[in-house]
C-alpha cells in the first residue's frame, strides 16, 4: 500500500527518522527528468532537480504562461504538501504532528517558563544549519576569488617575463577560468541559500499561524484581545517571522567573513592593515548604536500600532453610539495623536536604518586609504597585487557589516511577534462539553450557577456549594446565581440591555466561562452560531464554494 508523502513526512518529523528528509534530498539530484511524483496536485518545486531548485527555473513555465496571458485562477499551482500548514502544524488523521508536538513537548519540559523560541528553533534547526552551511560555501567562494585568484592574476600581469623566456599564457587562462567558475559557484550557493531559507520561512509561518488559529478556536477566553489585534497577528507577525527566518543564515554566518578578512590583511599587508580594521571596528560600534535605536523604535512602534488598531476596532464596533453622541472629533484627535507618535518611531527607525546602510559603501574606501597611506608613509613597498586584493577583501568584509542593521531589525520584530503569539498559545483551552442532564426533556439546565470570564483564585480545595462565599472583585464580569431550565423543542429568547450578559450566558453553555458555584447541564449535542456575517467581498458563487472545486450538479441543487 502506498504511503501518503505528507503522512511519511509528518511521521518522520515526530519519530526523528530519515524519512522526513526524503523530499528535500530528492532536490539534490542534479537533473530530474519526467514526472517524478504521483501525488495528485503536487507542486512543481517538489519535482525540481538541484540546478532547477537553486536557479528557480522550475517557476519559468508559470511566469511564461502569465506573460502570454494564458493564466487563470484554475491554473494557479498548488502549495507543496511539505510546506502546507496542516502538515507542519498538525493533522488530525495522523498520530503525530510537527509544530504542535514540539510546543506541547516544550510545555512538558518547562511548565513554569515555556519558550516558543526554543520550540521554533527545534522545528527549523536542520534546515537552518543546512542554509548556514550552504551560505558558508558562498562566503568561501567569494573569499577565494579576491584573495587567491585575483591576486594571482594581477601578479601574473605585473611580472614581466625574463628576456628570451616565453609568456606562460596557460597560467593566465587558468586563473581567468577559475575566477569565472568560482563566481558561478558563489552565485549558485547564494541562490541555494535563499531557496532553502524561503521554504523554511513558509513552513514556519504556516505552522505557527495554523497552530495559533487552532488555539484561538479552542481558547476559553482571550481576555481583552480584539479581532483587530488577531488580524494584526496573522497579517503582520507572520510576515515578521518569515523575514527573520529567511535572513537568519545571512545574519549568523555573515560576520564570519570579518574574521577571515582580518587574518588575510594581517598576513598580506602587515600591521598597517590594523588602521583599516580600526575603521571597521569604529563603524561596528556606530552600527551597534544604530541597531539599538532601531530595536527600541521598532518595539515602541509595534506597541503603538497595536493600541491604534485596538482603538480602531472599538470605534468600528461602537460607531452608532459615536455618531449619536457626536464624538467623531474626539476619537479622530485620539487616532491622529496615536498615529503621529507611531510615525515618529517608524521614521526614527527608518532614519537609523538608512544611515547604517548609507555609511556602508564608505567604510571600505576609508579603510583602504588609511591602510595604504600607512604602508607608503612608513617606507614600505606596496605591490599592485596586494593593493587590489586588499581593496577587494575590504569590500567583501562590508557584507558582514551590512547584516547588522537587517539582523537588528528582523530580530527585534520577530521577538515581539513570538512573545505575542506565545501569550495566545498559553491561554487556557476549552476542556470539553458540559455534563449531560438525566432528564430527557431538558435541553439546558442552570442550577444556581455563578460564572466568570477569568479563572478565580481558589485558595481552598473544598467543593464549592451554594453557601460558599464568592469574591468576584477581580473578575471583569460575573453572572451571579443563574437558575434556568430550557426544555427541548422550545424556542427561547433572551432579552436585556447592552452589557447585561446575554452573550455571556450563551458562552457559558459552550464552556467559555468558568463556573464558580452551581452547575450547568446540557441534554445532548448543540451548536453555537454567533451573529457574525460569513459573507466575503466576492461573488455569490465564491461565497458558496469557499474555495472548494466547482461541482455543477451540487451547486445548482443547493441554489434551488
Amino acid at each position: 500500500m502506498a504511503i501518503d508523502p505528507a503522512e511519511r513526512y509528518a511521521h518522520g518529523g515526530a519519530k526523528k527518522t530519515m524519512t522526513r528528509y526524503i523530499s528535500s534530498l530528492k532536490n539534490m539530484v542534479p537533473i530530474r527528468k519526467g514526472k517524478r511524483t504521483g501525488v495528485k496536485g503536487g507542486a512543481k518545486i517538489d519535482e525540481s532537480g538541484l540546478f532547477s531548485f537553486v536557479t528557480y527555473s522550475w517557476v519559468f513555465e508559470y511566469l511564461f504562461s502569465a506573460f502570454k496571458g494564458k493564466l487563470d485562477k484554475d491554473q494557479v499551482w498548488n502549495c507543496s504538501i511539505y510546506d502546507a500548514s496542516n502538515v507542519n502544524m498538525a493533522r488530525s488523521s495522523l498520530d503525530c504532528s510537527r509544530m504542535e508536538v514540539l510546543w506541547d513537548d516544550e510545555l512538558k519540559r518547562n511548565p513554569q517558563s515555556p519558550s516558543l523560541f526554543r520550540a521554533l528553533f527545534r522545528f527549523i534547526k536542520t534546515r537552518l544549519w543546512a542554509a548556514c552551511g550552504v551560505f558558508l560555501f558562498c562566503l568561501i567562494f567569494g573569499f577565494i576569488g579576491p584573495t587567491c585568484l585575483i591576486r594571482g592574476l594581477v601578479q601574473f600581469a605585473e611580472r614581466p617575463p625574463l628576456e628570451g623566456e616565453p609568456v606562460n599564457y596557460r597560467l593566465g587562462i587558468f586563473l581567468v577560468i577559475s575566477i569565472g567558475l568560482v563566481e558561478v559557484a558563489r552565485v549558485l550557493s547564494y541562490g541555494a541559500t535563499w531557496a532553502v531559507s524561503y521554504r523554511t520561512g513558509i513552513r514556519v509561518r504556516g505552522a505557527l499561524l495554523g497552530l495559533l488559529f487552532k488555539r484561538i478556536l479552542g481558547a476559553r477566553n482571550v481576555g481583552k484581545k480584539t479581532a483587530a489585534e488577531f488580524v494584526n497577528m496573522f497579517a503582520n507577525d507572520g510576515q515578521r517571522l518569515f523575514d527573520a527566518v529567511t535572513f537568519a543564515p545571512l545574519v549568523i554566518v555573515g560576520p564570519l567573513v570579518l574574521i577571515g578578512g582580518v587574518g588575510y590583511l594581517l598576513a598580506v599587508v602587515g600591521r598597517w592593515s590594523l588602521l583599516g580594521i580600526l575603521v571597521f571596528f569604529i563603524f561596528d560600534v556606530i552600527q551597534y548604536g544604530l541597531g539599538k535605536t532601531m530595536v527600541r523604535c521598532r518595539n515602541n512602534a509595534i506597541e503603538k500600532t497595536e493600541k491604534r488598531i485596538s482603538l480602531m476596532g472599538e470605534i468600528i464596533r461602537c460607531i452608532r453610539i459615536i455618531k449619536i453622541n457626536c464624538m467623531e472629533e474626539s476619537f479622530s484627535r485620539r487616532i491622529e495623536q496615536m498615529r503621529h507618535a507611531e510615525k515618529v518611531d517608524i521614521q526614527t527607525a527608518g532614519y537609523a536604518q538608512s544611515l547604517a546602510i548609507a555609511c556602508g559603501p564608505v567604510v571600505p574606501v576609508v579603510a583602504a586609504i588609511l591602510t595604504f597611506l600607512g604602508v607608503v608613509l612608513s617606507g614600505h613597498d606596496l605591490l599592485a597585487s596586494d593593493a587590489f586584493s586588499a581593496i577587494t577583501v575590504f569590500f567583501v568584509m562590508l557584507f558582514g557589516i551590512r547584516m547588522i542593521p537587517y539582523g537588528s531589525r528582523y530580530l527585534a520584530e520577530a521577538i515581539v511577534a513570538i512573545r505575542r503569539i506565545q501569550e495566545i498559545l498559553l491561554s487556557e483551552q476549552w476542556e470539553g462539553v458540559q455534563p449531560h442532564t438525566q432528564d430527557q426533556n431538558v435541553a439546558i439546565r442552570f442550577r444556581s450557577a455563578t460564572l466568570t470570564w477569568s479563572r478565580p483564585n481558589v485558595e481552598s480545595t473544598a467543593t464549592p456549594t451554594e453557601a460558599t462565599p464568592v469574591d468576584t472583585q477581580e473578575s471583569a464580569f460575573t453572572l451571579d446565581n443563574i437558575t434556568l431550565i430550557i426544555r427541548k423543542k422550545e424556542l427561547t429568547g433572551i432579552c436585556g440591555a447592552v452589557g447585561s450578559g446575554k452573550s455571556a450566558l450563551l458562552n457559558s453553555i459552550i464552556g467559555h466561562m468558568f463556573t464558580i458555584n452551581g452547575d450547568i447541564e446540557v441534554g445532548g449535542t448543540f451548536a453555537y452560531a454567533p451573529q457574525i456575517p460569513w459573507i466575503q467581498n466576492a461573488t455569490v458563487q465564491e461565497n458558496i464554494l469557499f474555495g472548494s472545486i466547482m461541482n455543477s450538479q451540487r451547486y445548482y441543487k443547493v441554489c434551488d
